[in-house]
């Protein structure tokens, strides 16, 4: 028992919270505004990119940067998915599939930009395989690259991240994870905020790096644009995952978080749409498309969940789970609005909203201060302690019995 304890105030467990979302969901804004600073860059990101980026705070003021790269082996596994991509016969299939055409033109991209321009469309797979690796690539699959960068403030850090992932970079497609610490107060407590990749990737210890972090991960947080709502392949993933009917039939409902972002990208001529007047104001308009857009997603998830339920879900159970499905937690935000308002990055532009809490930032900043107090550090701290006091009186009544064993007139 006290070995328990000592392991708790030693070395606490983290709670960690994945973001899986569509590319172009706006997660690297979003982190942003919940980090209350410019992190993660927007824009530059490649949309082949795949790897875990992961957010701890830090204890103290500094910033770190820990970037683990791909194995040797990791990357011809990346030429061999290219080759059975390209296995011939399958050309008239490939045209009709336009998932197996986006993954092969994913994967051609990731060779062209660490092997160089002259990989072409029509090179073969051995001349690909025979193509030499640049210096910097042997210098990551070698161990000359340092993979732990410290900095004294975050615009360094952020600078640093961006060359590495940038178009003109060529070591971006090895990299496998990018974990960053710094003062970041939202995630006291022990809390850690994880954005992952998506499951549709043709190499397999990318997809099992994701999958591996949705299994471990108490609090799944799906990330959606408002625009497109969501999307067939967030509806694939809480299925094929098995995500949203595990979190329901454990009646863990509030562990599955469904995030909309850009709220304000809503026009003043789509009032009518929401049965409101063509003369109302842009925040009244904003405040209304947030309502409908999470009677919507609700809609959507319960629609999910009876398409989910399997014969064994019938009846009693089949109500439990749209009911669960019914209260998950749906959230509206605009991270450029929260970012223009609190002053954050360059942002001039006037997003329609003037009050911070209008953004749903800080009812995201809420929700994580309630996780972390139901399950963070603090509470695992106050476990500790009552377990040990608990403890103390165990073994105070043990000797005190003792006592009265041995000398029963005391």
């Amino acid at each position: 028992e006290l070995n328990w304890i000592r392991r708790q105030i030693d070395n606490p467990e983290r709670t960690r919270i994945a973001l899986v979302g569509s590319t172009g969901a706006g997660k690297s804004s979003f982190l942003n505004a919940v980090l209350g600073q410019e992190v993660l860059p927007v824009g530059v990101m490649q949309p082949c990119t795949a790897f875990v980026t992961l957010v701890r705070q830090s204890p103290d003021s500094t910033y770190t940067l820990h970037i683990e790269f791909c194995t040797r082996d990791e990357w011809l596994e990346e030429i061999e998915a290219y080759a059975a991509l390209l296995q011939p016969g399958d050309d008239a299939e490939v045209q009709d599939d336009a998932d197996a055409r986006r993954l092969i033109e994913t994967t051609f991209k990731r060779l062209q930009a660490v092997l160089g321009d002259h990989v072409t469309r029509d090179m073969s797979v051995d001349a690909v395989r025979s193509v030499p690796l640049p210096t910097e690539a042997e210098d990551v699959f070698s161990g000359r690259r340092p993979s732990l960068l410290r900095f004294d403030d975050g615009p360094s850090m952020q600078k640093e991240l961006r060359a590495l992932i940038r178009g003109d970079s060529n070591l971006w497609p090895l990299v496998k994870q990018v974990s960053i610490s710094g003062p970041y107060d939202c995630l006291s407590g022990g809390l850690e905020l994880v954005d992952l990749p998506g499951v549709n990737d043709p190499n397999a210890a990318r997809v099992e790096v994701t999958r591996e972090f949705l299994r471990s991960s108490p609090f799944v947080w799906v990330i959606f644009s408002m625009v497109r709502g969501l999307t067939h392949d967030i509806q694939m993933l809480l299925g094929e995952q098995k995500l949203l009917r595990t979190l329901v039939l454990a009646g863990t409902y509030d562990a599955l978080g469904l995030i909309g972002t850009k709220a304000d990208e809503i026009y003043l001529d789509a009032a009518d749409q929401l049965g409101l007047p063509d003369d109302c104001e842009q925040d009244a308009l904003i405040r209304e498309y947030c309502r409908q857009t999470q009677v919507q997603v609700r809609t959507q998830l319960e629609s999910l969940v009876r398409d989910l339920a399997g014969p064994e879900d019938g009846g009693e159970t089949l109500n439990r789970m749209l009911e669960l499905a019914r209260q998950a937690p749906v959230h509206t935000t605009s991270a450029s609005a929260y970012m223009r308002l609190r002053n954050i990055g360059r942002l001039r532009k006037d997003y329609g909203l003037h009050d911070v809490r209008d953004t749903g930032i800080p009812g995201i900043h809420d929700l994580m201060r309630k996780i972390a107090k139901q399950t963070g550090i603090d509470q695992r701290s106050l476990t500790a302690m009552q377990r040990l006091r608990k403890l103390v009186e165990e073994i105070k009544f043990f000797f005190s019995i003792r006592r009265k064993t041995k000398h029963p007139s005391r």
